[in-house]
């Protein structure tokens, strides 16, 4: 079962973050975020994945962020997963002409409980990001970050659709200390047409929790994964 206490700190930031007066820098901005993804079962426990990302921006008029990912997902037992991955990303800074590429590796564990119609995970991963790793000018910028997801999935009874919500804090981690930087919170819909097809429809917030003035994006995004 899920530790309660993650599920009270993720609501817990939510509520601060829709109660919390501060100002905010206004990012008159349309994004959008397209993703194509492929699960292959190699055993029954073992899974191989892979993903390509398309995150547009400016009123759905630029491509401001591409990403690849791939990995591997092994059961551990019938409530706990484990992942490993790489992921390269040409990000757009700042929305100039000029991209950013970083490398990233992550390790993650994942937990989940049914309860009925519901299905609840806890997710927690370590993820470690380079820039320009393989530019070898000795400037390199790196750091590492600790990422706790809790996710809810509920299942209508009579429909294929499954509306989700997820929460995810992200935090910066150094010698001595912890600093959460960013709340992602994501909703919508899943349908699962068959074992092989699925589809999400979902709107995303990210809000910065450590800056003076802090961005909040907003972002609807749809992904398919076909699985075989």
């Amino acid at each position: 079962m899920i530790p309660k206490v993650y599920i009270v700190f993720h609501l817990f930031l939510i509520l601060s973050a829709v109660l919390n007066a501060q100002d905010m820098k206004v990012v008159g901005d349309l994004r959008a975020r397209t993703s194509l993804g492929l699960v292959k079962g190699i055993t029954k426990k073992l899974e191989v994945f892979g993903e390509l990302e398309l995150g547009m921006e400016q009123n759905i008029s630029k491509l401001g962020k591409l990403h690849l990912e791939s990995g591997l997902s092994y059961s551990l037992l019938n409530f706990l997963t484990a992942d490993a991955k790489y992921r390269f990303t040409e990000n757009r800074k700042n929305y100039s002409q000029t991209y950013k590429y970083t490398h990233m590796f992550a390790i993650a564990m994942e937990a989940k409980h049914k309860h009925k119609r519901l299905k609840s995970y806890l997710r927690i991963q370590y993820q470690n990001i380079d820039e320009d790793i393989f530019s070898f000018d000795g400037m390199a910028n790196n750091h590492n970050l600790i990422k706790t997801r809790v996710r809810f999935k509920y299942n209508l009874k009579g429909l294929k659709m499954t509306p989700f919500l997820s929460t995810e804090v992200y935090g910066i981690v150094g010698i001595n200390n912890f600093n959460a930087t960013k709340l992602k919170t994501i909703g919508g819909v899943g349908w699962d047409f068959s074992k092989h097809d699925d589809l999400k429809i979902y709107y995303r917030n990210d809000k910065e929790l450590s800056h003076y003035l802090p961005f909040c994006y907003h972002t609807m995004g749809c992904s398919y994964t076909y699985k075989f």
